[in-house]
This record gives structure tokens, sequence and C-alpha cells, in this order.
């Protein structure tokens, strides 16, 4: 750096940190006055006074990029390298982009921040201030949107590309990490994961001030994030590895599937995870908390975590389309469009060829879809919905996206043997949010009956769908390089696979009893069936040795639920007990495919809402007991 830009770097810091110091102390000090319900004038002045230091002190910055590397001023077209190779480039033009974008940005940035914390944190404004607040809001988010492409965009035709993807530390040293380039050993840290984190740290904000807004507490999911989080990284690596076996895993060592850090997690299996794990948490360890209420809240922000988490796929030059003129793509910033003009191993596409930016076009539809899930729903159907409905949307939502968006991908990033495993399970999504919407309104219609219907009804849904997924590739026999795949129905009555005909077997039985669950339920409804069995020490809830009754239909759903957890079982270890039909020669192994791997998720997806239930029944029941006992005592 020479001295010039050492003085505008020194500078521009200076400015940030004394702007910074002046806007945020008026902000902090407005915030804890719970006296002062009005941002007054003075004060309103300091604070803007403080975002153009700012400002200033980040048009600096972008100056300082200029002013180091004096080479620019004599670059007149672009290099061969870019996606505009030949291409003039007006000198002057871009460094009015990248200091006008960075002074609007620094300043529109400030403003944003302050007013999020406003919102936060003061509780008490009156209708003037809070309106000028969430005017302040809203419409600092675009030009703060806006003014960081126009500032980049300055700089975009002098950056080197790809764009630096992570840090690394090993036996190299410390070191940058770039698209196709591999490193071994040491410590990587990586802007995908960044991404990610700050996803998840949106969220988390999100959803505390929600809650904090119902029940006056901060901190309420602090250990929820530690929880589902980590079961989202596991459930996201699990599913890649089963999706991905015979393409990435097969023969490799055991251990190469926890290797995470080589990449290698779907969002579809971490989701789900993070969701389920998340909604055990709240519903045992946070009692005090409507659970159904939390997953409309956490559930729909999940869609920000995966709009920021995109930007990590970016980075990496992953998740895009296939190769198209960039004459149609023009009017995305061009530091968007050079990164576009890399693969993923690092080779460079043509000149004025880019891969269609599939991470942006997904990350943006998730955009869209929380504020359609969080704020459009409950404000066109605020009638109709029932609590839960939010959470069971996200599904069909991101079904929906990824359904349409997965035979788009460059086939290299498609999963499975056949590439249609995230399709297979961007399916599975819709029909997952449809039952639960479909169950929890039955739930909320029958409740004050207390009947089996809803669940009779979830089981029946969920035993149902594995017939048709039986129809899909479910076992692929690979041997060397030849895969063949088989459909589920060719091998449960091709012979020589005993478990998959008994797991056929059980999931004919969990379909029938699930069906006899619903005909009884309807029966004790209509008062046509009366009778219920007595048994002793199965009172949930009660002291052992005490009798209670169960109707036929709760019978049936008990009975129903082991069955279909032995048919899931089967299915998922059937393998094992295949003939020589299937696997000749010494090489030849078997892998699940969509079919069975479905259906064995969908007959134990169908037992976990009814158990929830009825293990809140048997904690409720406790709860009762021990006020009860307490209220004796202090008789």
């Amino acid at each position: 750096m020479n001295t010039e830009s050492i003085v505008a770097l020194v500078i521009g810091a200076l400015l940030v940190l004394g702007g910074g110091y002046l806007f945020y102390s008026k902000i902090a000090a407005f915030n804890k006055a719970e006296t002062i319900i009005s941002y007054r004038k003075k004060p309103l002045y300091l604070s803007l006074a403080g975002a153009a230091l700012l400002g200033v002190g980040f048009l600096l910055f972008a100056l300082t990029f200029f002013l180091a590397n004096p080479s620019w001023a004599a670059m007149d077209v672009y290099p061969k390298e870019s996606v505009f190779a030949g291409e003039a480039i007006n000198y002057s033009l871009y460094l009015a982009s990248a200091l006008i974008g960075a002074f609007v940005f620094g300043f529109a940035a400030t403003i944003l921040v302050g007013m999020v914390s406003i919102r936060l944190k003061k509780e008490k404004m009156d209708d003037a201030t809070r309106k000028f607040v969430n005017v302040l809001l809203y419409c600092s988010i675009p030009v703060t949107v806006l003014s960081f492409i126009l500032g980049t965009s300055g700089l975009g035709p002098y950056i080197t590309y790809p764009l630096i993807s992570g840090i690394g530390f090993g036996d190299e040293g410390v070191y940058w990490l770039r698209a196709g380039e591999r490193h071994s050993g040491g410590l990587h840290i990586t802007w995908y994961a960044i991404c990610y984190l700050l996803g998840v740290a949106l969220c988390y904000v999100i959803c505390d001030h929600a809650l904090y807004k119902r029940y006056h507490k901060h901190g309420i999911i602090d250990t929820l994030v530690l929880v589902a989080f980590p079961a989202g990284i596991v459930g996201g690596r699990i599913w890649y590895v089963v999706g991905n076996w015979n393409r990435e895993f097969a023969g490799r060592p055991w251990y190469s599937v926890f290797e995470i850090w080589n990449g290698g997690l779907t969002i579809l299996g971490g989701a789900a995870a993070g969701i389920i794990v998340g909604f055990l948490f709240l519903r045992f360890r946070r009692k005090y908390v409507d659970p159904r209420w939390a997953v409309d809240v956490i559930v729909p922000t999940i869609l920000l975590a995966q709009f920021i988490g995109r930007w990590g796929n970016f980075f990496n030059c992953e998740v895009y389309g296939q190769a198209v003129s960039v004459s149609g793509w023009n009017f995305l910033p061009n530091w968007l469009l050079e990164q576009m003009h890399v693969s993923n191993s690092g080779a460079l596409l043509p000149a004025g060829q880019i891969y269609v930016p599939l991470f942006l076009i997904e990350g943006v539809i998730n955009l869209v879809g929380y504020f359609v899930i969080a704020k459009g729903l409950p404000a066109l159907f605020k009638k109709k919905l029932v609590g839960g409905d939010l959470g069971g949307a996200y599904f069909v939502w991101y079904g929906l996206v990824r359904m349409v968006m997965e035979p788009m991908r460059d086939s290299s990033f498609n999963m499975g043997t056949d590439g249609a495993w995230s399709v297979v399970n961007s399916m599975a999504y819709i029909l997952i949010g449809a039952a639960i919407i479909l169950y929890l309104h039955l739930h909320d219609a029958s409740v004050k009956k207390e009947g089996t219907l809803p669940y009779a009804v979830s089981f029946l849904v969920f035993a149902a769908l594995p017939f048709a997924l039986l129809a899909l590739p479910s076992l692929n026999i690979v041997d060397g390089s030849e895969i063949v795949v088989y459909g589920g129905y060719e091998v449960i009555f091709g012979g020589h696979a005993p478990a998959y005909l008994a797991a056929f077997v059980f999931l004919s039985f969990s379909f029938l009893l699930s069906a006899a669950a619903l005909v009884l339920s309807l029966l004790y409804r209509k008062g046509i069936v009366s009778y219920r069995v007595k048994v002793d020490r199965l009172a949930l809830g009660q002291t052992k040795g005490s009798p209670t009754s169960f109707g036929l239909d709760s019978l049936a759903l008990y009975a129903d639920f082991l069955v279909g957890i032995i048919a899931a079982i089967l299915f998922f270890a059937g393998t094992s007990s295949l003939g020589s039909d299937y696997l000749v020669g010494n090489e030849a192994m078997a892998n699940l495919s969509y079919g069975f791997a479905l259906s064995a998720l969908f007959l134990i997806a169908g037992s976990l809402l009814p158990l929830i239930e009825l293990w809140g029944r048997y904690d409720h029941n406790k709860t009762l007991r021990r006020e009860a006992e307490t209220s004796v005592q202090a008789l």
C-alpha cells in the first residue's frame, strides 16, 4: 500500500469509529430512557450526523482500493479471462460508482441497524415516533441493498475471480481458499459456514423478539438453538450420505461420512431434523411455551436462513444451472456474473457465457416465501388458520421450490444415482406439510370430544403414502461401474427378498389397522360403539397398578404404531436379506433408493405426531396429579 491509501484508510477508520459512537450512543440513550417516548430533534440531528460520518468513512475505504492499485486506471478493456472479455472499461465511471455506493451504503446501513435496535429494545413510543421509525426502517432496506450493489459493481472489473471462499490454516501457513482449489490438512473456515451461521443468528434475533413480546423474557430459545442447529447439521449430513452413497461414499473409508469439512450437507434433511428436535425441545423443556405458536414463529424463519445460506453456494461456485449467454442476465451486478463464469472446479466458461445462478433464484424465492407465510397467510386467512399451519406451510413451500428448481441444476449437483433424489424428497416435503396441516385441523375440530379421529387420519395418510412410493426406484445394485435399479414392487414380489416382502405385509397390516381405528373412532363419536377394554397398570400418568380403560380405536392405534415401526425397520434393513439373484459377485453392493427409504420415513413420521400427543396427555396427567397432591398437603 502507498502513502495515499494508508492515509485514506486511517482517516476512514477514525470517521467510522467516531460516527458509529455518535450514532449508537444516541440510539442507546433513547432505548434506555423509559420516560422518553419520542425521538427529539437534537438527538435526531446528531444521529444523522453520525450516520453521515460513517458514510464518509466507507467512501474512504472504497477510495483506498483505488489509491492502492494505481494500475487499475490503465485498464481500458476486460481481460481475456473475464465473461466480458474485450469490452471497454470506463475507469472514472467505476470509481464514481464505488465511491457513491460506499457512502450511501454506510449511511443507509447505519440507519437500518439503528432502527432495528429501536424496534427490538424500545417498548414505549408515541405513534408519531413509531411511524417515523418504521418508515426509516423499511426505506433503508432497499437503499442499503441497492447501494451495496452499486458500490461493489465499481470494484467488479478489478477483482480476481473466483472470489475468495474462505481462509485456511495449516502446513502452508495462512492462505485464502477459492473454488476449485484443494488443500489437505489444517483448519478451514469457509464463507459457506459463515453464511449459514449468519442465517441462524438472524432467525434467532427475530424469534427471540417474538417470544419476548409474548412471554416478556429473552433467551427462551437459547438452548433450543444449541440443540436444533447441530441436529440440523447431523440430519443434513445423514441425508446427503444416504442420497449420494453410490456416487461418493461407496468403497471409501467408513470415516469419510463424517468429513463435513469437505462439503456435503443437504437442506432437506437438515431442516427436517432441526425442526423435529426443536419441537421436541420446546414440548418437553419449555412447557410454558405454546409449541404450536412457537412453530409458526420459528419454522418460517428457516427460509430467511436459507436465503442467506445460499450465498455460501455463491462463494463456492456451486448450485448453478446450465451454461447460457450472459446477454440475458446483464441486469445482475458484474461481480456476480464474473463468479458465475467459473465452474465448481475453477474452470472458466467461454467469454460471454455464465451458469444460471440458481442459488440466487432459489434464495429470492425463499425470501418471498417467508413474507408470504409469516405475513401474507395470517393477513388473508386469519380466521381459518390454526396453530402449526404456518410450520406446515414451510414444508409445502420449500418442497415446491425444490421440486421446480432441482431439474434445472447442473447434473453434477444432483443427488442420487439417477439424479432424482432431491426431487423425490421435495415431493415428500410437500406431502408432509399437507399432512401436518390436515392433522392439525382435524385435531382442533375434534379436541373437545377427545376422540382419536385426528390420530387415526394421520396414521392412515402416512400408511397409505408408501404404497405409491414403492412404485419409485427403491433398490440400487452396484457392481463395479454398473448400476442396476429396481422398483419397490419388483423387489417385493420378485422373490429372494424376504425382508422386503415381510415389510410389505406389515405395511398392509398398518394400513388396515389405521382404517379400522378411523372407522371405530367415527363409530364412538356417533355412539354406535361404546365398548372399552379395562387394562391394569397402563393408565397414562397414574400410579402403578391403577386400572384404566381404552377404546378399541386407541388399541388399534397402539398396534398400528408397533406394526408400522417394524415395517420401517425392515425397509431400512432389508438389503441384508437379499438373495443371489441380486448380489452376484464379490463386488456387488445393494443400496436403498427412494421408494424403500421414503416409505420407512413416512411410517416413522406417521407415528411421531400421535405419540407426541399421547405423551402430552401423560405429562398433563402427571401435572394434575402433582397439583392435587399439593392441594391435599396444603389442607
